[in-house]
């Protein structure tokens, strides 16, 4: 069965280059036509593609600095605010002290094997 299709497929191959077989010649034109127009259309929105991905690309980059002014700038009020907190005003906003004489640790969880507690509504 295979065989007598790729005969088939042979001989009206082979039968294109002929002189007189211009009908045969018509749709192979065609199908090669749509074919090429296809690569075409892939090709050129492949390449559309990749120059918008490049220049996303260079505009990422050209933020990275931006970001990280302000990440540094967050980190600088983090620390401001971690030294200026002190046992009151922790406790003032229902924060949990871990250590006592240190402020460094602390948490709105509660600690230890008391936070097994349902916190389904926080």
């Amino acid at each position: 069965m295979t065989e007598k299709i790729y005969e088939k497929i042979k001989y009206s191959f082979i039968g294109l280059f002929k002189a007189d077989s211009n009908k045969e010649r018509k749709p192979w034109f065609f199908f090669f036509a749509g074919v090429f127009l296809f690569m075409c259309v892939a090709y050129f929105s492949l390449l559309i593609q990749t120059i918008f991905n490049g220049v996303a690309h260079q505009d990422l980059e050209n933020e990275i600095p931006r970001v990280n002014a302000n990440l540094q700038e967050k980190k600088f009020e983090y620390i401001y605010i971690r030294n200026s907190l002190n046992k009151d005003k922790a406790e003032e906003l229902g924060l949990v002290v871990l250590n006592n004489e240190s402020i460094e640790y602390i948490t709105r969880d509660p600690v230890g094997f008391r936070g097994n507690e349902d916190t389904s509504g926080i």
